[in-house]
């Protein structure tokens, strides 16, 4: 069952190397696979210890990435973007302290962050690690080198670099972190069953996903949902109808076998799709 897991894994750390890359640039040590990009970032954030501190996020940014600092226990402080979308640098040098736990840099709507070597250098100095946020730009390229290769750790999505049934991948630059992420990734997750539930769920729901089927796919979803928090409430000190549907079960922290099997394809063709996207 977790082959196609650790297959994707190795394939994608296989990819990001094949690159031709600027000699500054240090592989990634390792690649966990989880269920959803925020639960990259989540891992990430718990990976840096992150529980306490700050992080500094861009003002412009998805709730979801809010979330995963709180939900790591950490205060999100926002610093400035201009209308590129890029760090106004004087701002974000005078919010950058040295005190932080991590800064994370999204890379948005398929394309690298201009300023993300400048913001490296920055946090560098201070000696703060740097997330990078690559949920809505895997493959794409700053002078280059692909987004994820700057950063010290690395969020990436399958649900929005294209259509999957979950899945997210965090690449770490760290040796020793690596070993420590796995550990957390199994601790996150401590109902394995949930996320293979989950898995279905989200296969059911692609499947539905059509215009003539939406009526259909809206209240099977509706159902399916219903039934999945009540099972992930039993047992549990929680109630069904109060509690956010993915922290009842915490099925964004595991990577589910049929959403690998499909990130495995979508790996294989990114190159050629990303070709396309391009012309």
């Amino acid at each position: 069952m977790l082959h196609a897991t650790e297959n994707l894994e190795a394939a994608f750390a296989r990819w990001s190397r094949s690159s031709k890359l600027e000699r500054d640039w240090l592989p990634a040590a390792g690649v966990i696979g989880t269920g959803f990009g925020r639960g990259s970032l989540l891992l990430a954030l718990n990976v840096l210890d992150a529980r306490g501190g700050e992080v500094l996020l861009p003002n412009f940014i998805c709730r979801q990435v809010v979330e995963a600092v709180e939900r790591a226990g950490a205060q999100p402080v926002f610093y400035p973007i201009g209308r590129d979308l890029s760090p106004q640098l004087p701002e974000f040098s005078a919010k950058i302290t040295g005190r932080e736990a991590a800064v994370i840099l999204p890379h948005l709507y398929g394309c690298a962050l201009s300023k993300t070597k400048e913001i490296m250098r920055l946090a560098r100095a201070r000696q703060v690690p740097v997330i990078e946020d690559c949920a809505q730009a895997w493959g794409a390229r700053l002078d280059g080198q692909p987004v994820g290769t700057l950063g010290d750790l690395a969020a990436f999505s399958l649900t929005k670099s294209d259509w999957n049934f979950g899945g997210g991948l965090l690449a770490i630059a760290d040796a020793q972190q690596v070993h420590r992420a796995r550990e957390l990734a199994l601790a996150l997750c401590d109902d394995p069953r949930g996320a293979a539930r989950y898995g279905i769920l989200r296969l059911a729901d692609y499947v539905a996903n059509r215009p003539r089927w939406c009526r259909l796919s809206a209240l099977a979803g509706s159902r399916l949902e219903r039934m999945m928090r009540w099972a992930s409430a039993r047992g549990r000190d929680v109630q069904a109808h109060t509690q956010n549907f993915y922290d009842l079960g915490r099925f964004d922290s595991r990577l589910g076998v049929l959403a690998a099997r499909r990130g495995l394809k979508l790996l294989e063709r990114l190159e050629a799709g990303l070709s396309r996207r391009r012309e």
